[in-house]
């Protein structure tokens, strides 16, 4: 698990008192005077420290984890390995297939690391890549360098269909919230992405949902977790297009249909990526003068 700061812990508070994307301090208060059993789905929860010292207790000690490593893929096996594990279920080498998944976690130097770069379609620039660390209440950040970047693991990936898969932080936020989906922004009480509405979703930590499922109302989520809100999340919203390495994101309704539109967008006041319906309203509702949101491309690298 990674540890926050406290000088980030202090900097994120800050943000989402000022933000008009978060909740504000009167909307946590309100969250956190309902009872525990009433706003947590997961009993025995992960608890990091951010949510530690938010709460008066001290910092957890540092944890050793024996033969941890940083988690690697060997570029040959990017495809390989996944269509194994995705086609091979009724074939006796799937064993194989899933030891070859696992050395991810084990490999040598001479193995690569896939990221999530993040490209402006406005100029087309490099904002940075997808953040290992959280950023205000359990979402995603841009990183600037590929430092502070997260590696990723990839579900049910099929060589050149776009279809539903899961990304997988394996640098980052530990289960159950090590999977990256969709969370529903804390103001809104329609789970749906409509055009001609400033809805919003985060792009948060989360524990998996079924590919093509409708909003998950009890599935754990570090949003919910980080603020008491309890919101409905997906985790299988990801295409990747083996071809051009693009990803792309489809957000389920609650009729169990694609919203027809599901934008990704970077909100630079808060660091935050979020999946908008209709960007020119949700720019025109949440927009910050001085810092516009920036429609982004998300595209798979491996170095």
């Amino acid at each position: 698990m990674r540890f926050f700061s406290l000088l980030f812990v202090a900097a994120s508070a800050l943000a989402a008192a000022a933000s008009k994307i978060q909740p504000s301090v009167a909307d946590l208060q309100a969250a956190t005077a309902q009872p525990v059993t009433s706003r947590r789905s997961v009993h025995h929860e992960r608890v990091t420290n951010a949510m530690r010292m938010r709460r008066g207790l001290p910092p957890l000690p540092p944890r050793h984890i024996p033969h941890a490593g940083t988690p690697t893929v060997n570029q040959n096996n990017i495809l390989l390995t996944e269509c194994l594990l995705f086609c091979c279920s009724c074939c006796p080498r799937l064993p194989i297939a899933i030891a070859v998944v696992d050395s991810r976690r084990t490999s040598g130097a001479s193995d690569r690391v896939r990221f999530i770069k993040i490209t402006s379609k406005t100029d087309g620039s490099v904002l940075g890549y997808l953040s290992k660390e959280f950023a205000v209440y359990g979402e995603y950040a841009v990183a600037a360098d590929i430092n502070g970047a997260m590696s990723i693991g990839i579900d049910r990936l099929k060589s050149g269909l776009n279809k539903a898969v899961d990304l997988q932080s394996l640098n980052g936020a530990e289960s159950p919230y090590n999977y990256i989906g969709a969370i529903t922004g804390w103001s809104f009480d329609s789970d749906d992405l409509v055009p001609g509405e400033a809805s919003f979703k985060y792009i948060g930590g989360m524990s998996r949902t079924p590919a093509w499922s409708s909003p998950v109302q009890s599935n754990p989520n570090a949003f919910s977790v980080e603020t008491g809100i309890q919101k409905a999340s997906e985790s299988s919203i990801w295409q990747i297009n083996t071809v051009t390495s693009e990803i792309t994101a489809s957000w389920i309704n609650s009729d169990g249909r694609p919203a027809l539109s599901s934008e990704l967008m970077f909100y630079p006041s808060d660091n935050v990526l979020v999946l908008v319906g209709d960007s020119a309203r949700f720019e025109a509702e949440y927009g910050v003068e001085e810092t516009p949101s920036v429609p982004i491309k998300l595209s798979l690298v491996v170095l």
